[in-house]
């Protein structure tokens, strides 16, 4: 009796292909808000920008708010990447350059990036506990980053300048503008987190 043969397994492909489509889903969701807001982010409208059915939509995601979800998802690894720079972590890394490296990639995010913008906004309303452990994971890495730099400080003290750093960014961030010109604030921003860290004692 001849052996019977095994066939390739397909499931990584079909996982592969699965994945591209969920991605192509996102990009097309992306440029609806980009293009007419979120209120307008319909399923169907989103299925129509990727050229495919809602029915093929649906088997990746069950509702608009699935699909905020994993966009904020997206975002979430964006911010994170921001702050995974084992740069900001090295002592001849001024705190100065620490501050601009993270604020101002995180303030564009947040000021300039309506997607990102609006998608805060929503998801923060409609699942906080998605925007509250992408903060908490900022929060962490933001603390373990000072701690590697000032070692001979407690990392309580550290998390507790951390939360007001945090507390100044979103004061700014929430407003239109302070100064007239959002640059300037930025600026401004900038140096008050920097004398702020500094009269802590923490470098």
């Amino acid at each position: 009796m001849a052996a019977s043969t095994q066939r390739p397994q397909r499931a990584p492909h079909r996982q592969q292909r699965g994945l591209a489509r969920m991605e192509l889903i996102l990009d097309a969701a992306t440029r609806v808000i980009e293009e007419r807001g979120y209120e307008r982010m319909t399923t169907n409208a989103v299925a129509a920008e990727a050229g495919i059915s809602p029915g093929s939509l649906y088997q990746y995601f069950s509702s608009r708010q699935d699909i905020a979800s994993a966009l904020w998802g997206r975002w979430s690894v964006k911010v994170q990447a921001i702050v995974d720079d084992d740069a900001l972590t090295l002592p001849e890394t001024s705190l100065g350059e620490v501050v601009d490296r993270v604020v101002t990639p995180l303030h564009a995010l947040k000021t300039s990036d309506r997607v990102f913008a609006e998608l805060y906004a929503r998801v923060s309303a409609a699942d906080p506990c998605l925007v509250d452990q992408a903060d908490d994971q900022l929060h962490e890495r933001l603390v373990a980053i000072l701690a590697t730099r000032n070692p001979q400080m407690g990392r309580r003290e550290i998390s507790t300048a951390t939360s007001i750093v945090e507390g100044m960014f979103s004061a700014i961030v929430t407003r239109a503008t302070l100064t007239g010109d959002p640059g300037t604030d930025l600026i401004e921003m900038k140096r008050a987190i920097v004398a702020y860290l500094e009269a802590r004692g923490i470098h």
